[in-house]
């Protein structure tokens, strides 16, 4: 693609004058830009309004007191949430292997 862009810029180069060239270009760049600025606007506009439901969807599921009754736990953290079997086994795997996991 880019070969036949290059080889076609050369052919126009040849066949038109310099200012000719240059208003062209002009224009392509111009065409470009625009269609360029109307898919980010677009876009814009998709992102905006999915982060807008995706805020009142969280700001519902996320009420303090609605009632649920739900506690949330912490999840155990480290060895010494583990029990004690579990932890010896985990202990001597590790000294006599060397390895953990």
């Amino acid at each position: 693609m880019l070969m036949l862009g290059s080889s076609i810029g050369v052919a126009f180069n040849v066949m038109f004058a310099n200012w000719m060239v240059t208003v062209l270009l002009i224009i392509l760049f111009l065409g470009t830009a625009a269609k360029v600025l109307m898919k980010g606007i677009e876009t814009w506009k998709k992102e905006t309004m999915m982060k807008k439901e995706a805020e009142k969807q969280l700001e519902s599921e996320s009420k303090p007191g609605d009632g649920s009754g739900e506690d949330y736990k912490l999840l155990p953290r480290g060895p010494a949430s583990l029990p004690d079997e579990l932890m010896n086994r985990c202990l001597y795997h590790t000294a006599f292997t060397g390895r953990s996991y």
